[in-house]
Order: structure tokens, then sequence, then C-alpha cells
């Protein structure tokens, strides 16, 4: 990384998080923000993503050949559309949801 460039990180475990302009942290665990996203979007999207991963993987134990149908209920919301593109990409359950409103329903 170079000074000026926009990163995101989803933080550690072991140290408390702030909210600050600046911060000392490992560089193993900080990516380049995409350009397409805001700052307040790039920051939402670590936990989300690491919550819909360990959901998967870790506390459902899925297997990536499966021949499975997962349901995610909310999948509209953040954690709820991070799992459905997680799975979809990576496994090959099939992937059924909810939604409520009718803009999410498709």
């Amino acid at each position: 990384f170079k000074v000026g460039d926009e990163v995101f990180y989803a933080g550690q475990i072991d140290r408390p998080g702030s909210n600050a302009e600046r911060q000392a942290v490992d560089e193993r665990i900080v990516g380049l923000k995409p350009k397409s996203l805001t700052f307040a979007e790039a920051a939402a999207l670590p936990l989300t993503a690491i919550t819909a991963w360990e959901l998967l993987f870790d506390r459902m134990k899925a297997g990536r050949d499966e021949d499975e149908t997962l349901l995610v209920v909310g999948g509209a919301g953040g954690v709820g559309s991070a799992l459905i593109q997680i799975a979809r990409a990576t496994t090959n359950l099939r992937v059924v949801a909810t939604a409520s409103r009718p803009e999410t329903r498709q």
C-alpha cells in the first residue's frame, strides 16, 4: 500500500474498534477499498461478509459439493444478501430466500 490509498478492513479480535481517520493495523488484514463503494458501504462489507461465511461454513458446516437446499430468511438484508452470493459462488447448494418488501422480491 502507499500513502493515500483508500483501504478497508474488518478489524482484529484482540483490539477494540474505533471511529478514527487514521489507524495503525497489520497490512495482512487490509484490502484496497473498491472504488464503486463509499466509505460507509466499505466499512459494512467485511463484517457482513465474514458473518455470512462463518455461518455457512463454520456453523452450518456446508459442503462445497452438497446437493441440498439453503433457505435464507431475510435475503435482502446485509448478511442475507452476502450469504446468497457466497453460497452461489462457492457451493452447489440450491439457494431459496425470503423477502418481505415488494421491491426486494425477485
